[in-house]
């Protein structure tokens, strides 16, 4: 089962917040159904959980005097479509005119009354068991809701902008889409939902990323810097191997003498080290400069001209 597939089904087994916000839940699952109008009535989804929601709020709301069509159909990849529709015109009546009233209260809502919050909280728990699809978090974190026609678009666009949920707009064949690849916008989603399960994945998979990013931004520093440590113990190898092999280790002076074999035994060794076996040690920066006058003396060397002062 997909990670949206189990966050709707324990979306719809929190049945204490279902029933006490029914009217806004099952509105939030008409409007943002496949269709909602005279002629259709219709949701399609992927969740048999949501399918049977679906049609058990509207029989218990609205006086229906024939039956809800429910179908199944096998997409492949163990994926199935289950497509629930209203197929009696007088039915269909008798629910938009129910769902009149309330819908013309979601337009009226604030979210910052605590009473119209919860409808509203109905009202998006409908809406994404109907339309929303979310990424496994693992993989990334994207969010998006399919809207079917400009009403649900409509709807949609006050709904997030009420409860201050960030959110971009596209389409896809024509259909338009809200979505947010944000992880803190996802986790204010999931805790208006009341789905604490999946809002603590979403929390834990981001705190494992976020840890884990950090060791391999550690793990790359500190490669960067054991190279420049062999590049440059590399080179200071090389210009003492020209001194050697060109007048001899003996024709620096004493205190540079020393070092140099401390470098040609150890050229991997990082500076800070290489200082503390000086005889008497030194700093990392006294280190540092009498490499530098061996640098320049090698130099002088390879290329008189260009060598700069003498030892």
């Amino acid at each position: 089962m997909s990670f949206s597939l189990s966050l709707k089904k324990e979306i719809c087994q929190n049945r204490t917040f279902i029933y006490a916000h029914k009217q806004a839940v099952c509105l939030g699952l008409l409007l943002f159904g496949r269709s909602f109008d005279e002629r259709h009535i219709t949701l399609d989804t992927e969740s048999q959980p949501v399918s049977r929601l679906y049609s058990e709020l509207v029989y218990e709301l609205v006086e229906i005097r024939t039956s809800i069509t429910a179908t199944e159909q096998i997409l492949g990849n163990n994926r199935r479509l289950y497509a629930v529709t209203i197929d009696a015109a007088d039915d269909r009546q008798r629910i938009l005119n129910y769902f009149a009233p309330v819908y013309q209260h979601f337009l009226r809502c604030g979210a910052e009354d605590a009473e119209e919050n919860e409808f509203l909280r109905g009202v998006l728990c409908g809406a994404f068991l109907s339309c929303a699809n979310l990424s496994d978090p693992r993989r990334s974190y994207h969010l998006e809701m399919t809207l079917h026609g400009g009403t649900s678009a409509a709807a949609a666009r006050s709904l997030l902008d009420r409860f201050g949920i960030a959110y971009r707009e596209t389409e896809r064949r024509g259909i338009r889409l809200l979505y947010t690849k944000s992880s803190e916008e996802i986790e204010d989603v999931l805790t208006l939902l009341g789905a604490g399960k999946s809002a603590l994945v979403v929390m834990n998979v981001k705190v494992y990323k976020d840890m884990r990013n950090r060791v391999n931004r550690r793990t790359n520093c500190e490669t960067a810097n054991l190279d420049r440590t062999i590049s440059a113990g590399t080179v200071s190898a090389a210009q003492i191997r020209l001194i050697e092999e060109t007048v001899g280790i003996d024709a620096l002076p004493e205190n540079l003498r020393q070092i140099a074999r401390l470098r040609l035994e150890n050229p991997d060794m990082p500076l800070s080290e290489l200082a503390q076996l000086v005889s008497p040690p030194v700093s990392r920066s006294g280190a540092h400069y009498r490499l530098q006058q061996i640098a320049r003396f090698s130099l002088q060397l390879s290329n008189p001209e260009k060598g700069g002062e003498k030892l």
